[in-house]
């Protein structure tokens, strides 16, 4: 009789949990496969990924987590051909990201990302209409913050500076005219100021030298 019981019970009690476990369950929000779910503008894609998350071990035996983010100011650079690195695994969701805005789609992991181009220039142009990226313009010290960013690394791998100058430049057109000025620009600092004036048609003030058209002369 007791063992009857004791059976009894226990099938009572299994049946108690799974039916609590189940309540739960729904109770659980749902998780998602992507981390833009809500995405319906260009900032909404700025954010921490995790699909390019990973675990990192240390010396010491530790495991962090590292979580890589990307926004509209470092997608030109960070993940132009070329300059691969931690910096850039989270361009690839980023660039599904925009697919998804641009399209007014459902996102899902299997969503082809746009290019890199085409990523560039929807963004670009969401920062020139928005009026987050201004035209050019000349401050008291005979400086342009925005020519000074896009030369602020040249010796970044790949296509990088190319990425830098359409970035933060409106008065370049197009990534292929950016390439053009980027291979120039690269040969030093000043050459990239003087490249980027000239093309602009703005006169820098540097202490460093001056520019005579799109050449940098040393004093």
């Amino acid at each position: 009789m007791n063992r009857r019981l004791a059976i009894v019970v226990g099938i009572t009690i299994l049946i108690l949990l799974r039916y609590c476990g189940a309540e739960d369950e729904k109770r659980r929000p749902k998780t998602t496969d992507v981390s833009w779910a809500s995405a319906k503008s260009v900032p909404d894609c700025d954010r921490k990924y995790d699909e390019a998350t990973r675990k990192q071990k240390v010396p010491n035996g530790s495991i962090y987590t590292l979580t890589f983010s990307m926004d509209s100011e470092g997608f030109f650079e960070k993940c132009a051909e070329g300059n691969s690195g931690p910096w850039s695994e989270p361009c690839y969701y980023y660039q599904q990201c925009i697919a998804s805005v641009k399209n007014n789609l459902t996102p899902t992991r299997k969503m082809d990302p746009l290019s890199y181009a085409a990523t560039a220039e929807y963004v670009r142009d969401y920062l020139v209409k928005s009026n987050i990226l201004k035209p050019t313009t000349i401050n008291a010290m005979g400086k342009a913050e925005n020519i000074k960013n896009a030369c602020s690394n040249i010796d970044y791998p790949g296509l990088a500076l190319q990425g830098m100058i359409y970035g933060n430049i409106p008065e370049v057109a197009d990534l292929e005219i950016a390439g053009q000025l980027a291979t120039k620009a690269r040969d030093g600092y000043g050459e990239c100021i003087c490249v980027i004036a000239d093309h602009v048609n703005v006169e820098i003030d540097m202490s460093i030298g001056k520019c005579v058209a799109d050449t940098f002369v040393q004093y």
